[in-house]
């Protein structure tokens, strides 16, 4: 690839960043650090509240008000290609347009109000909130770059979100036997997901980045093809996105998410818990709670639909780490037509225009607490719950979307044009997972000696499998090669939720020791954090490559025993 001098001047020289697909190391990122920047903005905030209280009436009213402008974009010393490898051969590359500025800005008002009342054994809680979200971006400009050399756009100041929430809260308390050993309480509120100062932007609505499929034959390392060419050339095939550099939008949004009232993500969650003095010091107490969230946003591809898809499947290898050993079939992969790939127009709407969209999460707690004398104390209990998604309607209309990869199925609202869709799962449900903590604290009497313990066990990491498989492997089940001139294509054979590594436990114990000098008051503690110096795995290596031969090998592991000493003193 040549530039002019002109073009030269404007991008000063850097390592190209590679990732590493397969090989010894999968994921394994080297040399570059990458290409996108976001300059944190300074943000405002005013708060304002004011109180009534009596015996058994106490309001609140309040006022919040923040925001702040922030700066991303493509700086100019960024490489322009980033490479992937696979056993160190190439077979990707993604060209950037930059370098780019775009500013974005947020102001978001709350206003509320919450009462609380007791009648007998009863109190209640309620409260409104209102929120008040928009974004706006000033006039700015783009371009020419060296690889988009006649994108040169100037955008007015521009309005986007405007959006208007009502979000309740209420509960109650109710004392069971009215003597306080037993109370029933309920809840039900209304929580909304944050907002991005960035979407809408017009300078992010325009294709400043792609991929596209690389063949180094000679094995030089450098893409030997005209990148400013949207197709096939070279060692290059097309472009993912063929509307790189050009100053014309490829996404756009409906106008009934970015403006009135209830539009934003939220969730709504319940509980349901019961707490009880089983006797003087000692009371436990159990609660159930549910998640369920709503206002789901999905980005549609216009200029795809599901017919231009084909199915094939992919059979996993023989391995006795994975379900039944391997050797099963995996389906439900889609591959772009080669007549599509390029073909960008992605429309971003509610998941609801195309079906029915679920994520839940629920679960229970038990805990007691244990105060049987002065300085006899223990606290602990157990916590456990599943999450349950599912978009198999939408994913069925827009096979687009599980090119995102399942990990962000549930949230997740890009739509691509690469040819490949590698995430058959879509309805996903974890099991129980479940953990448990406690504390417990003794004070020796007389010698102001403290023992303390702390112990805690929790579920292994969740196991994913992502392997990498080659055109020979796709070509009998798909009928042809992958489009776009893709070398391989990464598949999950792993159904999320299901495969866990080892629980990791762990057991941390503090001893105390109080002196008194005069007015002095000394405290010696000796920790030690980890007592059985466990090596637990807490992450893995997902990426199961073309062999497997780095699977599960572990990245993070709970930290080794500690020892230290500390000492605490009041005057």
């Amino acid at each position: 690839m040549t530039f002019s001098d002109n073009q030269k001047n404007q991008v000063e020289p850097q390592l190209i960043q590679v990732v590493e697909q397969g090989g010894a190391f999968p994921g394994l990122t080297y040399r570059g650090s990458g290409w996108s920047r976001t300059d944190q903005p300074n943000i405002y905030e005013v708060q304002g509240a004011v109180s009534y209280v009596t015996g058994a009436h106490a309001a609140k009213m309040g006022i919040s008000e923040s925001g702040g402008t922030i700066e991303t974009g493509s700086p100019p010393t960024i490489p322009i290609t980033n490479y992937r490898f696979n056993n160190s051969i190439p077979n990707q590359l993604t060209q950037v347009a930059s370098p780019s500025r775009r500013l974005s800005t947020l102001r978001e008002l709350g206003l509320y109000v919450q009462d609380k009342w007791t009648v007998g054994r009863l109190t209640l809680n309620g409260g409104l909130r209102f929120d008040y979200a928009r974004t706006f971006f000033p006039e700015q400009s783009v371009g020419p770059m060296p690889l988009a050399p006649t994108l040169n756009v100037t955008f007015p100041q521009t309005s986007w979100y405007n959006l208007k929430d009502l979000s309740p809260r209420i509960g109650g308390a109710y004392d069971l036997f009215g003597n306080g050993r037993t109370a029933i309480k309920v809840s039900l509120s209304k929580y909304l997901g944050g907002l991005a100062a960035t979407a809408g932007n017009p300078i992010g609505n325009l294709a400043l980045s792609t991929t596209r499929a690389w063949t180094d034959s000679n094995r030089d390392y450098i893409a030997n093809c005209d990148l400013l060419n949207p197709l096939q050339n070279g060692e290059c095939g097309a472009m993912a996105n063929r509307l790189f550099g050009q100053p014309v939008a490829t996404s756009a949004e409906a106008p009934a998410i970015v403006r009135g009232w209830d539009k934003r993500m939220k969730n709504w969650e319940f509980s349901a818990s019961v707490q009880h003095e089983l006797v003087r010091r000692v009371a436990i107490q159990a609660g159930f709670f549910r998640r369920w969230f709503g206002n789901f946003q999905v980005t549609d591809n216009l200029a795809t639909s599901p017919s231009d898809y084909s199915p094939f499947s992919v059979t996993a290898p023989l391995d006795p780490r994975l379900p039944g050993g391997g050797g099963y079939a995996v389906s439900g992969l889609y591959n772009l037509n080669p007549d599509k790939v390029g073909q960008v127009n992605n429309y971003t709407t509610f998941s609801s225009d195309y079906g029915e969209q679920t994520q839940v999460w629920q679960g229970v707690d038990v805990s007691a607490n244990v105060r049987l004398q002065p300085g006899v104390m223990f606290q602990g209990g157990m916590s456990t719950g599943w999450v349950l998604t599912d978009n198999c309607e939408i994913l069925a209309k827009l096979p687009e979307l599980q090119a995102a990869g399942y990990e962000q199925l549930s949230l997740d609202r890009r739509a691509v044009s690469t040819g490949l869709t590698n995430n058959p799962y879509c309805r996903i449900q974890t099991p129980f997972l479940t953990q448990f903590k406690g504390i417990g604290t003794y004070t020796v009497p007389k010698v102001d000696l403290l023992v303390a313990a702390t112990l805690q066990s929790f579920a292994g990491p969740e196991r994913v499998a992502n392997y990498v498989a080659s055109n020979a492997e796709i070509i009998p089940s798909l009928g042809r090669a992958l489009s776009g001139g893709a070398a391989n294509a990464t598949i999950p054979l792993v159904a999320p939720g299901t495969l866990y590594g080892e629980r990791a436990t762990m057991l941390d114990l503090r001893i105390g020791k109080t002196f008194r000098f005069g007015g002095l008051r000394t405290t010696a503690n000796v920790d030690l954090y980890n007592v059985f110096n466990s090596n637990d795995v807490t992450a893995e290596n997902h990426q199961y490559g073309s062999n497997g031969s780095t699977w599960l090998v572990p990245i993070a592991i709970v930290g080794g025993r500690l020892f230290k000493l500390s000492a605490q003193v009041d005057f």
